[in-house]
């Protein structure tokens, strides 16, 4: 019910909703059309702000550190949305988060961590009948990784049930003592340790998939409308509601 109700809220405070809307409402209320449009013109203008789209981004992403500063850490957990299965031509493909498990390969084989934790099941992302963590596993093993380091859990749907079937795993293995490191995107980073922190699970945070960056000063960046920005904000948005709804579900 709260991943149904976040989609729905995520998707009434979408800059979409509202500057369509507007437009919609001024084709039918005809006294009030000029300043319909003239709303729905900001709407879309201030939202399509690259400027200010970076700053909400960075103050809701947590900030990672760089690879050669990073400790030494027993077990990277990793978590899914990152890839998919292709049904046409049998084989895994991955989106644009996909540092999430590029950046543990290259931590592996610079000694940076000892094995690999695969959290994640099958979703509407990777298809029917292929979890998630059963396909970046063979990928894995095919990139050098010995299958001894790579441990799987191929049961969860969502990041609440990442961190209590991880923990549940680690459990099971008599590995809950260990140095974790748990690695997920960037503005994805604040509900999953949350989620984490919750099992009693000790994990240090390595965030990937950046989209933040420092202001820049040219005159695009403050001022020329960007119409991609206006689809970031409904995957801020997403991370958002989903934190919220996860509060007051009491699961973070």
């Amino acid at each position: 019910m709260f991943y149904f109700l976040s989609k729905v809220l995520a998707f009434l405070i979408s800059p979409y909703f509202w500057g369509f809307g507007l437009l919609v409402a001024a084709f039918f209320w005809r006294a009030k059309r000029k300043k319909l449009l003239l709303a729905s013109i900001i709407v879309f203008y201030i939202f399509s702000n690259r400027a200010l789209h970076n700053f909400v981004l960075s103050s809701w992403e947590v900030q990672t550190v760089r690879t050669e500063n990073l400790e030494h850490h027993d077990i990277a957990i990793v978590l899914g949305g990152f890839a998919y299965y292709d049904e046409q031509f049998d084989r895994i493909e991955f989106n644009n988060s996909s540092d999430r498990i590029l950046m543990p390969l290259k931590l592996y084989n610079q000694g940076k961590i000892d094995k690999i934790l695969l959290s994640g099941g099958s979703g509407e992302l990777i298809g029917r009948g292929h979890p998630y963590s059963d396909l970046i596993k063979q990928f894995l093993i095919d990139s050098g990784i010995p299958e001894d380091d790579i441990i799987s859990e191929s049961e969860s749907r969502n990041t609440r049930e990442n961190a209590e079937l991880t923990k549940k795993v680690l459990e099971q293995l008599d590995l809950t003592d260990k140095k974790l490191l748990l690695v997920t995107s960037a503005a994805h980073m604040k509900r999953a340790k949350a989620c984490f922190d919750q099992t009693g699970l000790i994990v240090n945070e390595f965030s990937v998939d950046r989209e933040s960056s420092d202001p820049r000063y040219d005159f695009a960046f403050w001022v020329v409308p960007n119409v991609e920005i206006l689809s970031k904000w409904n995957k801020l948005n997403h991370e958002v509601i989903g934190y919220l709804a996860y509060w007051a579900a009491g699961y973070v």
